[in-house]
């Protein structure tokens, strides 16, 4: 859907034709609201041919440039209503369903849709409780503009339903910005925010809001395609599926996309046949302030896929990200990090998996066993929670070597150090519960304004069972010439 053909909808050339070739001109099924506040039921609210209210075969327009009415445009509803197309553009206006259902059935890119948008961009809310249910959405179809979707269910229980298989997009070419506030968002089939280049969308839940994905068949979520796409929820929100859901995170080239689950206060549990955070773009996936989500998977989950992509994910703020049913793998082709601060949790029994271009950092607990396929382990303080010692737990067994299962090559990992204090005492490490098989390299930072002892010892790898050694070094030459040898016991 370009922004030409989504202006071209509402066009007088267009009443004259049957674009959804139902035997039956544009020009009997296009209706107009020409009132300010009113009900969706009375015909005289309407501008059309016919003189009635629309009907389930009708395109229903509200237009703020077409001169008729007073924005913004409030419709009420005292029952069921539905149409198959509904273009709410260039305007402000509220639909207040009094627990109503209001459908938008067609699946017609062009034709018989639901679009939120326009040259000037618009915004539309959604209350009073009751059902919106659309079968294909566009949020933000023309470039430079923005409109907005809230869908406020605080007064009253309200549930967005997109149930078809057709895509529903936020942010086509313009902004698009859908928000919940305690309503729950119900959807099958592919969901894109950010389509295409320069465009960002964005769908973010708010209080007790619920975005319940792969409702009755899979859903394809796709967060930043060509532009940038954000996914969040705060508060109470919930993120579940009834199914295995594909999530994207930074699709292609170019592109951005995050999801952010902050302070949640309910445990999460998705169903996922993928999860690709940075594609061939940039993906971050972030679990904050005491989160915790489960991704069930049956495909695999990863940071950074394609050479030129990066992906981030960043557990902090006492959170914990569970990976069941595969291994995590990061930095298989591109850039990937996985950033645990203190106190959170990454739990992955299937393993994690670190390569060539990715990194372990921070000072939170790896509940899994960490081969390191050419990647590197930082032991950092940078996102700790107390003022006590920092280390990087890894509750199980810790492997600087080993066959990559992707290429067949033998690669060993890294382990970059930082002296973070002249006390031992207070020095930061790699403590693994397991066994630790050391090989690679060992690279050892030591800031201007610390000067350790000569002869003094810190802790850098500490562990039940230990076997191996560094076999190369780099390490900072501080004064007096001296320079960091490591010691084996």
């Amino acid at each position: 859907l370009s922004a030409t053909a989504a202006l071209a909808l509402v066009a007088g050339s267009v009443c004259a034709q049957d674009c959804d070739q139902d035997g039956v001109p544009d020009a009997n099924q296009v209706y107009r609201w020409r009132a300010g506040t009113g009900f969706w039921g009375n015909p005289s609210n309407w501008a059309s041919q016919t003189g009635e209210a629309p009907s389930p075969t009708s395109l229903a327009l509200f237009d703020g440039t077409d001169g008729l009415g007073q924005q913004p445009y409030i419709p009420f509803f005292d029952g069921f209503a539905g149409v198959r197309g509904l273009g709410v553009l260039n305007c402000t206006a509220t639909f207040d369903l009094g627990g109503s259902v209001f459908a938008v059935s067609g699946d017609q890119a062009e034709c018989r849709e639901y679009l939120l948008g326009g040259a000037l961009g618009a915004q539309m809310t959604v209350t009073g409780g009751g059902q919106f249910r659309v079968a294909r959405a566009v949020v933000g179809d023309t470039p430079g503009t923005s409109s907005r979707l809230v869908l406020d269910g605080a007064n009253a229980a309200l549930q967005f339903r997109h149930l078809d298989l057709a895509p529903m997009i936020i942010g086509q070419f313009g902004s698009g910005k859908v928000e919940l506030i305690d309503t729950q968002f119900v959807h099958v089939g592919p969901l894109v925010l950010g389509s295409r280049s320069g465009s960002d969308g964005t769908l973010s839940a708010f209080g007790t809001s619920e975005i319940l994905l792969s409702a009755e068949v899979a859903s394809d979520v796709i967060v930043g395609f060509q532009g940038d796409g954000f996914l969040g929820l705060e508060q109470e929100g919930i993120l579940s599926s009834n199914g295995p859901v594909s999530m994207r995170i930074g699709e292609r080239t170019d592109s951005f996309g995050e999801v952010r689950l902050n302070g949640l206060s309910l445990p999460q549990s998705v169903q996922m046949s993928l999860l690709q955070i940075g594609g061939q773009g940039d993906g971050e996936w972030e679990v904050l302030d005491g989160t915790e989500i489960d991704t069930l998977m049956t495909g695999r989950a990863l940071l950074g896929m394609d050479p030129g992509s990066s992906g981030r994910a960043r557990i902090l703020g006492v959170s914990r990200w569970g990976i069941g049913g595969a291994p995590l793998e990061v930095g298989p082709g591109g850039r990937g990090d996985l950033i645990v601060g203190e106190r959170s949790v990454t739990e992955a029994p299937q393993g994690v998996r670190v390569f060539v271009d990715g990194v372990i950092e921070g000072s939170g607990e790896i509940r899994a066993s960490v081969d390191l396929f050419g990647g590197e382990l930082r032991p950092l303080g940078f996102y700790a929670v107390t003022s006590g010692r920092q280390v990087l737990t890894i509750d199980g067994d810790l492997s600087f070597n080993g066959t990559n299962p992707l290429t067949g090559l033998f690669e060993t990992g890294r382990l970059v150090y930082s002296l973070a204090s002249e006390d031992p005492a207070d020095s930061m490490s790699v403590q693994v519960a397991g066994s630790a098989l050391l090989d690679g390299t060992l690279r050892v930072s030591v800031p201007r304004q610390i000067i350790p002892r000569i002869g003094e010892k810190y802790a850098v790898v500490e562990a039940s069972e230990m076997s191996g050694v560094f076999r190369a070094v780099q390490t900072t030459v501080i004064e007096d010439a001296a320079v960091a040898i490591p010691l084996y016991s």
